[in-house]
């Protein structure tokens, strides 16, 4: 009977001990959850950042190239306006050329009419005086 008592407090004994580890078990599994909740509750929070930093990024890129787009139409407009103006430029030079050459024209017609039309000098006309300028009349009436 006694080796079956002390059997019995033996496993008595292991029982606790195992009751012990169980109990040290369930505490430290507690602990694992824990954390694992707290990793998972991270996670979620760097997935959420992540996926508002890839829609960043993305309307970066969207924007990146809408404004590339709009530099090659602007660079195309810049080419043409270019172009016109070289064109304006040249059309300009032309015109100043034909206004030119018609003023020489125009002088040199208004100097042959007034010839034409001049009455011939008269002695009198001849024999007068004239100023510095040549009009006749006196600069300092």
């Amino acid at each position: 009977a006694e080796s079956r008592l002390a059997a019995a407090e033996e496993s008595l004994a292991l029982a606790r001990q195992s009751v012990s580890s169980q109990d040290e078990l369930s505490i430290e599994l507690g602990k694992l959850r824990a954390e694992l909740e707290a990793s998972q509750t991270r996670l979620a929070v760097v997935e959420t950042e992540a996926r508002d930093s890839l829609d960043q990024l993305e309307a970066s890129r969207k924007a990146h190239s809408e404004t590339e787009q709009l530099l090659k139409e602007l660079r195309v407009e810049c080419s043409q306006l270019e172009e016109q103006n070289k064109t304006m430029r040249e059309e300009t030079r032309i015109l100043r050329e034909q206004v030119d050459f018609g003023k020489k024209e125009l002088g040199a017609d208004v100097e042959a009419t007034q010839e034409r039309s001049a009455p011939p000098p008269t002695e009198e006309a001849s024999a007068a005086p004239r100023d510095e300028d040549g009009s006749g009349v006196s600069n300092k009436e």
